[in-house]
Formats: C-alpha cells, structure tokens, sequence
C-alpha cells in the first residue's frame, strides 16, 4: 500500500500541473477587449473599425485623427437629431427610404458585375481597336522606348553592351537583380512631356527605332541607356500592341454595360414593369 500510495503522489501532482496548464492557456486564449478610440454615450468606435473604415475606398485618405474627429461630431449630431425627433419626421424616412433602395440596388450591381472577370481574345481586342479607332488617337507626339537606369556607370556600360549582343530581355534578365539598377521599363509609352529631363529627351529624339544610345548621365550619380522602340505621331492612332491594357478596360466597361442593359430588361419582364409613356 505504502508503495502504491508513493507511486500515485507523482501521478496526482502531473495531473494537477496538467490541468494548472490548461487553464493557463485558457486564460491566454479568451479574447482580449477591443481597444476603445472614442466614445458619445453608448456609440463606440473600436480600433478594428477604425482600421477597416481606414483601409476602405471612402476613407483611405484621411487622417486617423480626422476621421476620429469626424466620426465624434457624427454621432453628436446624430444624437441631437433624435433628441430633436428628427428621426421620426417624415421627410427624413422618406429620404431614408429612398437612400435603403439605392444602396440596395448598388450593392448588387457590385455583386453581379463589380467582380466580374473577363478574358478576351487577341482578335476581339483587336475588332474593338478598329470598330473605335477615334478613341485611340494620340493626343501627343511621343515614342515607345525601353529605359534601363543605374546608380552604377560600369553596370550601365555592361548592360548596353549585353543589348547590342542579346537584345532587351536577355539583358533585363541578367541585370534585374542587380543592387545598382534603378529602374527598368519595357516597351513603355511616353510622351515628349513625360520625358525628363531634357538631356535625355534629346537623345531619345535622333534615335532610329531598334537603335540604343549611349549610356547618359540623366542626374547625379544616375547612369541611363535607352531603346527607340516607335515613335508615335500626334492626332494619329496609337499602335494597339502599346496600348493593350487600355483597350482591354474600355473592352471590359462596354461588356458591363451591355450586361447591364441585358440584366435590366430581364427585369422589366420578371417584375411585369407598366409604363404609361403618354404621361411622361
């Protein structure tokens, strides 16, 4: 018994750590108190919404201390405005109304057509380019160029040389990782404005397309070589292989329209909508 007995003191005394364990970590997993960042009466605003309202479209320019105070004087005047029963006024329920419905309404058109993923093919792409080539005419002179800048003259010198030998992508490929490269820019289409400083301007303007200059001191201690890809003429249209991106988003606004349109009118035939035109 004696033995029995000596044997279950150590297995007591591992249970009750295991068990002074559990509650430990217990305790540490219960959910902590939301930060408070400010209060009128019962209204609260919680750092977590504060930082949600922050990341969000409506507010990712403000200040914290800004839309804090705007928030206080929100609600003051919210609680006034009770106070005053203007919530029961019914020109503020019809605006409330009014308001349910339109948010309402807002809030599936984001649903069905805000995310709402396209992928068009190279030749409706190109039907859209030709069918509205007004809309891509150039409003500048300007010229598709490659730009490779360094804070190194020697890397300059050994990327240029690997261009004349490799060509663009071979060269971008073997200096991407480079410290010294500043910036690298393919294909890139800018217009004569864009182009700084005039130095370089210059330069770009006696280049033939396919040619690469020299290596150019834009600014202190910033080494540039660049490539005449194209040159673009003002009030001309704009190659579509440049501008690829911006046909493909005016492609995909007129898609979410005409699916717009389409969706509406199911509408009208769902909901039996009855118009009496003579009347408008």
């Amino acid at each position: 018994m004696k033995n029995l007995k000596m044997r279950s003191e150590p297995l007591r005394n591992s249970v009750f750590i295991l068990i002074g364990i559990f509650l430990f970590l217990a305790c540490g997993e219960k959910k902590k108190p939301e930060k408070i960042i400010a209060r009128v009466g019962n209204a609260v605003l919680t750092q977590s919404q504060l930082e949600k309202a922050l990341a969000s479209d409506r507010y990712k320019r403000k200040f914290k201390e800004e839309f804090v105070r705007q928030w206080v004087e929100t609600e003051l005047l919210y609680k006034k405005a009770v106070d005053e029963n203007i919530v029961a006024d019914s020109l503020f329920n019809e605006i409330l109304t009014e308001s349910k419905k339109e948010l309402a309404a807002a809030l599936l058109i984001s649903k069905l057509f805000g995310e709402k993923k396209f992928k068009f093919s190279a030749k409706e792409i190109l039907d859209y380019y030709n069918k509205n080539l007004s809309e891509f005419l150039a409003p500048f002179d300007g010229y598709v160029l490659n730009i490779a800048k360094f804070s190194s003259q020697n890397d300059a010198i050994l990327f240029r040389k690997e261009m004349l030998e490799n060509k663009w992508n071979k060269a971008k490929n073997k200096f991407k990782d480079k410290t010294s490269l500043v910036s690298l820019v393919t294909n890139s289409l800018l217009y004569k404005y864009q182009i700084q400083p005039a130095k370089l301007l210059r330069v770009v303007e006696k280049l033939s397309p396919g040619v690469v200059s020299i290596v150019i001191q834009t600014e202190p201690g910033i080494f540039t070589v660049v490539q005449m890809i194209d040159s673009i003429t003002k009030n001309k249209p704009i190659p579509s292989k440049y501008i690829k991106n911006e046909i493909e988003e005016r492609l995909r606004i007129y898609k979410t329209k005409q699916n717009y349109h389409k969706f509406i009118n199911s509408l009208y035939e769902e909901y039996s909508v009855q118009l009496k035109r003579d009347s408008l």
